[in-house]
């Protein structure tokens, strides 16, 4: 019987560990810095909360991009590759869950550790182009017209790194 005992409270000690889903390494809550390109150079828009995660089919090949409405407002399930960190396809329309807005959404991308937070140490960096359909300008409705380039770093859950702050010191690329 203490055989059996001991061998009980060994088998209800082990702890099962939960699987991660398929998108887990696109996943995340982002602080992040908008710009828009004039053609020219790219001008600082503004500050954008965003998360990705995975859809409930949990495959490897979508993810929800969100920006909680901070933004443009954007919910769409967009194309990504796991195992490449990527996501987005420029010949992509994507249909916005919030406005019902057609996106173009492309060049996404998570670069582990690609990005210094506010605590001065390296955390994940994603970065993606993004047009939208119901875009207006001085002289009417442009769809599609402007590029914008969202670029950010990834929340790290702990007090001193959760500043909540966007960067303003990205080094940009070349002017769509």
């Amino acid at each position: 019987m203490a055989i059996a005992a001991i061998a009980l409270s060994l088998v209800s000690c082990e702890k099962e560990e939960p699987g991660g889903t398929a998108t887990q390494s696109l996943a995340g809550d982002w602080v992040c810095t908008v710009y828009y390109s004039d053609g020219v150079k790219w001008n600082i828009y503004m500050g954008l909360d965003l998360l990705t995660y995975n859809t409930s089919a949990n495959l490897s090949s979508e993810i929800w991009l969100d920006d909680v409405e901070s933004f443009w407002g954007t919910l769409c399930k967009v194309n990504s590759n796991a195992d490449n960190m990527t996501f987005g396809a420029k010949d992509s329309i994507y249909t916005d869950q919030y406005n019902d807005v057609g996106q173009k959404i492309w060049g996404g991308k998570v670069t582990p550790n690609g990005a210094v937070g506010p605590t001065g140490k390296n955390v994940d960096k994603i970065e993606y182009y993004i047009q939208f359909g119901d875009e207006e300008d001085d002289e009417g409705l442009n769809p599609y017209g402007t590029t914008f380039y969202v670029v950010g770093y990834r929340r790290t859950g702990f007090d001193e790194g959760n500043a909540d702050q966007p960067k303003e010191d990205w080094t940009l690329p070349e002017v769509i």
